[in-house]
């Protein structure tokens, strides 16, 4: 009987570790099974006698060294440790009593711990320094609970059980042997707790990427490192449950590509703390790295975008508060140690600091100092400090997953800051994951509720909310931790019409700020954002562009879907142009549905530290700030209803004890709206002038014209607040670019191509520089054409006079010689029709009517446009589902494609792009679908066999057909069907077998508004990746594709005159087929030599892409390497947008950063394409020597282009 009670107890725990490797290894929540069942006397009973220390941050045989370090590099954080402790000892010591420890939030108490304890392992010798230290651990002992009375939040039961491992390993010298072990078993004790917590799913254990998650686990895996001897298997098995839920945590934040942190700066501080001491601890006990995190990587440059000028504090955004709290130089040196190793975060911690100690920057020295021992052991002097690179080419940075954009951000004293935000919650790419239920990825999430996996409650409902400050000095700032208002944040909230309000729970609960007033979803539920209901999980609120250039600023958010859908919102849209460091423009476009039930919008402005005071003078109204005198704030609303303006200052109580009573001021704007569109101007000063004012130009539904005056200076800005539609964009600025701005008669464009003109009047005699092609100046053909016809004239006459041709019917009949008079009038006729035909050759589609291309003032869209993207004349229109626009482009995508891979790294350059829609010329017969109208490949694109090209002209009618059909049906890369959001999106053709690229010279002739993209890449990747391709051998290893690549690199294929087709480029084009042809007719053209020929082929086609590239130049045909996409695919995506004359949209990079910067499974095939990696391990040395000899000429050619 006693053997078979043995065996099943062997089964049972068998069965309990089964259950623990299964749950650990699939990480299904399947955690709930590991609550350590076993009593804690159970877990003790063969613990060792005595304990061993743990050395949590360092070994013993480092404390010499650090020692050293505190007299000499280190010495300054020892300084400014030692004041510290000295100022606020008893802020750090623990009550007498558990009732006074856990009546408020006691975190606190266990903040000086830390660095105390640290100061014993470096000041040996400093007894009244260790008796206090463990005066503070002994009474830390005595309480039963660590926890805040009432409170169900483990958060401070983890600071306190992170600070007493970490205490006890750094006094474990100075502690007795009874001593150890009562520290040991009520730590045990509590990672016990946290176990059984964790098996019932608390929040901190299944909310991911929130500061609980890193915070809890942390010191959880702190706790268990510590009792790995004193109670080795609850450690091993609570290790485990932090490694399952933590590595979670990590791949999910790995998406996150921008180093953003959607709570916003002030708790991505106290995420980060805990994440890089984990990191620390994991590379340390457990030999796991997480050096090379794609968000570690970016995590500088979110500090530095959202670091306010002079490194006064952080901009505020989200729940934050106005000091730095629990970081950031810490975290800083970290990056540079173990990350970086740059310097550049050395370079702003120091910044950060020097502020710090002049105490001009705030700081909260109760919870910095728990920081300082781990910036002495994170601070690594050798790294040395270097200026971030990008504050040297621009202070502008864009936050794309988080939806961010700041310009001045980590700037010296008296620069201006500028910041915009406008994202989704979670940021996009946990958004994304979010709204996926079935996500593959994270089976771990939950399916039923997939919103409770995240937590946004320390989010703000503040889409499209910004931060000025001009010249270093607070004009319109956030109100930083505050309850989840809309009327807190600097956005608009809508009032609704008396008695047109349906009464839904969508109102009732946003109408909760007071009267009226609705707010954006999530708002008004009191301290957290209520982001689980309903459209608050649907809002896609972005950032549409973000650019600096010629000394401006722009930056546009969409907000639209940020309000509850019944408010009948159609668009609201903001624009921020920052003319110079002290005047900002603020264009705000609200767009309402005739069924809207808004009767008014209420825009709010907010400054934490001075008051706002309305004025009205004769005829105007604006603000002033407080004891700033020079500052002034004015409105221009355009569709001419009078506004109100009141002033206050809000208070958040409910903080009080807690955080502190914050107060805030602010300016209330209240404007009344009508249906259609409402447009309102908001011209910001930092120093105000008599005589500064906005006035309308020219609005309409989807745009705006301003016209305004600071200083001596005189502006127009141009607006197209529909960003949605391209038919909108080209119909008022002829081109794709969302926003023209003209300062002094130089226009910048912003969303597209980076050049200036010259802005003049229609009434002017100059003709603008339209910045026009290089071979479309050096062709005057209407001058060619009139000499032409003048010679034809005379000829003619000579025909007609003095050529005796005996028996002329045509002659005799019309008498001429006989009637002089009839001659002469026939022949000034036919001149007067040469002239006429001159001047409107309509049959000429090359033709470039400059004079209808120059700029007028009152119509733009007959104005500043290029005439790069435009058809035959400037009057002459085409129409798209109804839509009339000019100058859209023909865009042809080619090149050599060798496999899935590089299609799929090209498409992610446009698929997030609302503008634009891919469609493959590749398409197989009777892959139509429902398109009738779609061309498919090969029949109609192969010119027929004859002479004189006789296949153009059908070729041309394809073209056109092709485009034309495209806004009916799209054909994506992979050849399904799918519709377009914008059926004006501009269309590229892409043609991934790479048969277009020796016609482009008759592709680009054609037409001046066609461009071409070209893919290249290096010819050792690319015939490795050919080669590997099962499908292009025959059963006599014959290369089936040589074949195909003969017939299209040699003339049959084109039958029309080649010579024709290529141009100038005919001869290079020439030489390398015929050495193909002479490759492939030797006897050695078999399997063992087709690298070779591919080779040869490569370096063919590579040549022909430089001839034509240097004969059209960039302005018609863009070079995109793969070679080195891998690197720059941020670059050549924003240079391929500016060749398209399209916005750049950070969605449109966030998503190159997934694919290129996150490391994840789904990208590493591509990735090992784009790096290299897979290359040459299909090929032996000798072949690639093969490759490089045959290709190395054109290779380096190719090369110093694309650089």
């Amino acid at each position: 009987m006693r053997q078979a009670r043995l065996g099943w107890s062997r089964m049972i725990t068998c069965l309990r570790v089964f259950t623990l490797v299964l749950c650990a290894a699939f990480g299904r929540g399947g955690y709930a099974d590991l609550h350590a069942g076993e009593e804690i006397a159970d877990q003790l009973t063969n613990r060792p006698e005595t304990l061993t220390h743990p050395m949590l941050l360092f070994d013993r045989s480092e404390i010499d060294e650090l020692r050293k370090q505190a007299s000499t590099s280190h010495a300054s954080i020892v300084n400014r440790l030692q004041a510290r402790l000295r100022n606020h000892t008893s802020s750090y010591t623990p009550p007498d009593t558990e009732e006074k420890f856990g009546a408020v939030w006691n975190e606190h108490f266990s903040l000086g711990l830390i660095p105390r304890a640290f100061m014993t392992v470096l000041e040996p010798e400093n007894d009244r320094m260790q008796e206090e230290v463990l005066g503070s651990l002994r009474q830390m002992m005595t309480f039963k609970s660590w926890n805040v009375a009432g409170l169900k939040d483990e958060v401070p039961l983890a600071h306190h059980l992170l600070a007493v491992s970490l205490a006890y390993d750094m006094l474990y010298d100075s502690l007795q042997e009874t001593e150890r072990t009562a520290i040991a078993d009520r730590i045990l004790q509590e990672t016990t707790h946290l176990m059984k917590l964790a098996s019932k799913k608390a929040g901190w254990s299944r909310q991911y990427v929130h500061n609980h998650m890193p915070t809890v686990l942390t010191a959880f895996l702190t706790g268990a490192l510590v009792i790995q001897d004193h109670a080795p298997e609850a450690s091993r098995r609570q290790q485990d449950i932090v490694n399952v839920l933590m590595q979670r945590n990590v791949q999910l934040m790995r998406h996150i590509t921008d180093g953003s942190f959607h709570e916003g700066v002030h708790y991505s501080l106290y995420t980060s703390r805990s994440l890089m001491l984990y990191i620390h601890l994991m590379k340390r006990h457990q030999a796991t790295s997480y050096y090379d995190h794609p968000w570690l990587r970016e995590y500088l440059t979110f500090l530095t975008a959202t670091t306010l000028p002079g490194y006064a504090g952080p901009s505020g955004t989200a729940d934050a508060s106005i000091d730095y709290q629990y970081g950031p130089i810490a975290q800083l040196y970290f990056l540079d140690k173990y990350v970086l190793r740059t310097g550049e975060a050395n370079w702003l911690a120091r910044r950060i600091q020097e502020r710090m100690d002049t105490g001009k920057a705030a700081s909260k020295p109760t919870a910095l100092i728990q920081m300082m021992p781990f910036e002495f052991l994170f601070y690594d002097p050798s790294v040395g400090e270097r200026e971030p690179q990008q504050l040297l080419k621009s202070p502008m940075v864009t936050l794309p997953d988080w939806g961010f954009a700041s310009y001045g951000g980590g700037t010296s004293m008296g620069h201006t800051y500028l910041s915009l935000k406008c994202g989704p919650i979670f940021g996009r790419s946990l958004y994304d994951i979010s709204r996926n239920l079935t996500h593959p990825q994270f089976p771990f999430l939950n399916k039923r509720g997939i919103f409770t996996s995240f937590n946004a409650g320390h989010e703000h409902p503040d889409r499209g909310a910004f931060v000025f400050y001009p010249n270093g000095k607070p004009f319109i700032t956030e109100s930083f931790y505050a309850v989840k208002n809309s009327y807190l944040d600097n956005v608009w909230s809508f009032e609704i019409a008396p008695g047109r309000s349906n009464g839904d729970r969508q109102h009732q609960y946003v109408m909760c700020a007071g009267g009226n007033l609705v707010g954006q979803l999530g708002a008004c539920k009191g301290k957290w954002l209520d982001y689980r209901y309903g459209a608050s999980r649907d809002s896609t609120s972005s950032i549409i562009m973000a650019e600096e250039r010629d000394g401006l600023v722009v930056l546009m958010s969409d907000s639209t879907t940020a309000y509850p859908p019944s408010l009948g919102v159609l668009r609201n849209t903001r624009t921020l142009l920052l003319l110079d460091s002290g005047n900002l423009l603020v264009i705000d476009s609200i767009v309402l549905g005739a069924d809207s039930i808004v009767q008014a919008g209420n825009a709010f402005f907010h400054n934490l530290f001075e008051a706002f005071q309305v004025h009205a003078n004769t005829g105007s109204v604006f603000a002033s700030l407080g004891s700033w005198d020079a500052a002034r704030m004015q409105w221009f609303v355009g569709h001419g209803y009078k506004s109100t303006a009141t002033t206050g200052s809000t208070y958040f109580p409910q903080f009080k004890g807690k955080r502190g009573t914050v107060e805030g001021h602010y300016l209330n704007v209240s404007i009344p709206l009508m249906d259609g569109s409402n447009t309102v101007a908001w011209l910001i000063q930092a120093d105000r002038r008599d005589g500064d004012t906005v006035e309308f130009v020219r609005q309409s539904k989807h745009a705006v014209e301003l016209g305004l005056r600071v200083g001596d200076v005189a502006y127009t800005a141009s607006v197209v607040t529909n960003h949605t539609y391209l038919s909108h964009r080209y119909n008022w600025h002829g081109s794709g670019l969302l926003v023209h701005v003209v300062k002094d008669g130089i226009l910048t464009r912003f969303g597209g191509r980076e050049f200036a003109s010259t802005y003049t009047s229609s009434s002017g005699n100059d003709t603008p520089d339209l910045d026009l092609p290089l071979h479309m100046i050096s062709k005057p053909r209407e001058t060619e054409i009139q000499v032409c016809y003048i010679m034809l004239y005379f000829a003619m006459l000579v025909g007609l006079f003095m050529v005796p041709v005996s028996g002329c019917a045509f002659r005799r009949t019309l008498s001429l010689q006989q009637c002089p008079v009839k001659a002469i009038v026939l022949s000034w006729v036919i001149l007067l029709c040469l002239v006429f035909a001159t001047i409107n050759p309509s049959c000429d589609g090359n033709n470039h009517d400059l004079a209808a291309a120059a700029v007028n003032r009152e119509n733009p869209r007959d104005g500043v446009q290029s005439t790069l993207f435009s058809p035959a004349s400037t009057s002459s229109t085409s129409t798209v589902q109804g839509s009339t626009e000019s100058g859209r482009p023909q865009v042809l995508l080619t090149g050599l494609f060798p496999g899935a891979a590089a299609r799929n790294a090209v498409q992610r350059m446009f698929r997030k792009s609302p503008d634009v829609v891919l469609k493959s010329l590749s398409l197989k017969p009777g892959s139509e679908s429902s398109c009738s109208t779609l061309v498919s490949y090969p029949q109609s694109w192969y010119w027929p066999n004859g002479t004189a090209c006789s296949g153009q002209p059908a070729a041309k009618s394809a073209f056109i057909e092709f485009f034309k059909s495209a806004h009916s049906c799209m054909f994506g890369a992979e050849g399904q069907s799918t519709l377009a959001d914008d059926p004006t999106a501009l269309v590229i053709a892409v043609d991934y077998k790479g048969v277009w690229m020796p016609k482009l010279d008759w592709f680009l002739g054609v037409d001046e508004s066609r461009l071409a993209i070209i893919v290249v890449d290096d010819p050792v990747r690319w015939v490795a990746n050919v080669l590997k391709t099962k499908h292009l051998e025959t059963e006599h290893g014959a290369p089936l594709y040589l074949d195909h690549l003969k017939e299209l690199v040699t003339a049959p294929a084109l039958q029309c005159s080649a010579e024709a087709m290529l141009g100038a480029c005919y001869k290079t084009h020439t030489m390398w087929t015929n050495l193909l042809t002479i490759e492939l007719s030797r006897p050695s053209a078999s399997k063992t030599a087709r690298h070779k020929l591919l080779a040869t082929y490569w370096a063919a086609y590579m040549s022909t892409v430089l001839c034509l590239a240097k004969r059209w130049g960039p302005r018609r045909v863009q070079v995109l390497p793969l070679h080195t996409f891998a690197l720059t695919a941020g670059r050549d995506a924003a240079r391929l947008y500016r060749l398209l004359r399209l916005p750049h949209r950070p969605n449109v990079q966030n998503d190159l950063n997934l694919m290129t910067r996150s490391g994840l499974a789904q990208f590493q095939k591509t990735m090992s394409y784009l790096t290299g990696k897979s290359a040459g391990s299909t090929l032996r040395l000798s072949m690639r020597h093969d490759i490089e000899t045959i290709c190395s000429s054109v290779l380096q050619e190719l090369q110093q282009y694309t650089v």
